[in-house]
């Protein structure tokens, strides 16, 4: 795809062919991205990298507002 992270290709991929790029579009409110944080946190059994509230909270809204992600 031309990058080197994944989603940030499928992002530019979903660009070019125009389809919705962030929660907002897809009729989340942003009222709920705090308890989508903290249910995705309680029901994570494992990850590679430690998972918490805040950071979780802070990519949901990045998708909220449709931002391009960035590898981490």
């Amino acid at each position: 795809m031309g990058t080197d992270s994944a989603s940030g290709g499928i992002y530019d991929f979903a660009t070019i062919i125009g389809v919705p790029k962030s929660l907002k579009e897809l009729g989340m409110n942003e009222s709920d991205l705090d308890l989508a944080a903290k249910e995705t946190v309680e029901r994570t059994p494992y990850n590679p990298k430690a998972v918490d509230e805040k950071s979780v909270r802070e990519m949901l809204q990045h998708a909220f507002e449709g931002k391009r992600p960035v590898p981490f």
